[in-house]
């Protein structure tokens, strides 16, 4: 049986290469419907689609009352980190064939610095140092992921 089904057109943001941080607010994705499409679901990849975009951002989002786009705030207790292999997708809630991609881009962690003085009579030479540790919190705030000095650059 032929059916003739609405289209989705994926808009501007992210842009290409952006890099988005996690805990972030507001962050927009928007969209351009033709025909009709009554609900989209807005899902996410952290590795260009091959995860079959398991990150649900936004479930049956009704395109009457959000005809244009959402904002999505960047959750930080999910495992979504991505270097330039981001996607989201928007797709038709009923046909799962008609659906359209954002460009590559990346979501990176937070950068902590932390001073830690150890205390004379602590380490060997008996003297008092001061240490830089550079800290990624990807996760919430009482789960590190630690990588010293870099993350994504």
């Amino acid at each position: 049986m032929f059916q003739i089904h609405g289209d989705i057109t994926y808009g501007n943001s992210p842009v290409e290469g952006a890099q988005w941080v996690v805990g972030e607010t507001g962050k927009a994705i928007n969209w351009t419907i033709s025909g009709k499409v009554p609900f989209v679901d807005v899902v996410y990849s952290k590795n260009n689609g091959s995860d079959g975009f398991a990150y649900t951002i936004a479930p049956q989002v009704n395109t009457t009352n959000f005809p244009t786009g959402i904002t999505w705030d960047i959750p930080t207790d999910k495992d979504i980190l991505a270097k330039n292999t981001g996607l989201i997708r928007v797709k038709d809630s009923d046909y799962a064939t008609v659906y359209d991609d954002s460009n590559n881009f990346s979501i990176k962690g937070v950068l902590y610095n932390f001073n830690i003085t150890v205390r004379a009579g602590s380490i060997p030479d008996r003297t008092a140092r001061r240490r830089r540790f550079h800290y990624y919190v990807v996760a919430h705030r009482d789960i590190f992921r630690r990588r010293k000095d870099k993350i994504f650059n």
